[in-house]
């Protein structure tokens, strides 16, 4: 049924496949793709996909400087960063992604803001109408 939704909302759980070989490129590891609903900052829950990976500290030596390597492979990539999606806390950092019709939203987090396992999950979804 889900797959129904991605079909209609102009996606395929395939369309992070991309998004799944960037990520293993730039930080050396291969996440997994997830079907399901994809947030974005003011917009309600879509039909999507989501890659999503954990590691250590041969990710990155913080939370920001692996969503710097994430953001310079998207810049490359075409992906024109989207400031008013961006939010920093205590151990994460989120930022969003413009490219022709979809959005991509960049998550990546610790367990405990200065140690422990990281999380990084990259969100795709097809943009509102207009």
């Amino acid at each position: 049924m889900f797959e129904v939704l991605l079909a209609a909302a102009g996606l395929t759980v395939a369309a992070c496949a991309p998004l799944q070989g960037l990520m293993e490129e730039t930080l050396g590891l291969r996440g997994e793709i997830i079907a399901g609903p994809v947030g974005y900052v003011g917009l309600a829950d879509a039909p999507g996909c989501r890659v999503r990976l954990g590691g250590g500290d041969e990710l990155g030596g913080g939370v920001f400087e692996i969503a710097t390597k994430i953001d310079q492979a998207l810049a490359a990539e075409g992906w024109r960063r989207d400031p008013s999606a961006d939010a920093d806390g205590a151990g994460a950092t989120a930022a969003g992604y413009i490219r022709d019709n979809r959005r991509l939203t960049v998550t990546v987090e610790r367990a405990e803001p200065e140690a422990g396992p990281y999380a990084v999950v990259l969100g795709l979804r097809a943009s509102p109408a207009r």
